[in-house]
């Protein structure tokens, strides 16, 4: 098992574990209320109006971002991924006009490209290769859009410091981007707590 996969799998176990204890609810993402994942929702889809678009969820959970695009009324091609099949299953069940699939894209490939492509709170939790599975999983994210792909992560300005939580210098992250993916990004850092969200475009 390489470097990777070892914090795909811990992050799975994990996820899977909140999943099997608190189900249909904002827990089952590690989220105190929806209305954590709501403030980050609203900064990712400042990349372009997405209505009409391909858009790819990257650690979808049980469809929290379906459920805001719906309530929004967002009308785009939306497909979610996720590496817990446990979740998978409560979106399905949530979200039968939607697609979901359970795969692990640093490991497995999709057959399409999206207009945009999503990630959120996927690089919250602290594992042994945190900025390596962060760098691993956004170059490969940023092949499958055609137009942008859009993250965030922890900030690592932050006033304290918990020890399951992963922190990122930004600038690093930032340098990453435009070196390694494109010269077309855009950095909001603090936007909420310590939160950080990048755009990446084509």
């Amino acid at each position: 098992m390489n470097n990777v996969s070892t914090s795909v799998q811990i992050l799975r176990e994990h996820y899977q574990q909140l999943v099997r204890t608190k189900g249909d609810s904002p827990g089952s993402g590690q989220w105190g209320s929806i209305d954590e994942s709501l403030v980050r929702y609203l900064e990712l889809i400042k990349i372009a109006d997405l209505n009409g678009c391909r858009i790819l969820d990257i650690g979808c959970s049980i469809g929290y971002f379906a459920e805001y695009l719906q309530k929004h009324n967002i009308t785009c091609q939306y497909t979610g991924i996720d590496i817990v099949p446990e979740a998978i299953e409560i979106a399905r069940h949530k979200f039968p006009d939607m697609k979901f699939e359970c795969l692990d894209i640093t490991q497995e490939s999709l057959k399409q490209t999206y207009d945009y492509v999503l990630v959120s709170a996927v690089f919250n939790n602290y594992t042994p290769n945190s900025n390596l599975f962060l760098q691993t999983l956004i170059k490969k994210a940023f092949t499958l859009c055609e137009k942008g792909l859009a993250f965030n992560f922890i900030s690592s300005y932050v006033n304290f410091r918990q020890e399951t939580m992963a922190y990122y210098q930004p600038e690093d992250v930032l340098r990453f981007c435009i070196e390694q993916l494109s010269r077309k990004v855009t950095m909001i850092h603090h936007y909420y707590h310590c939160d950080v969200c990048i755009y990446i475009y084509k």
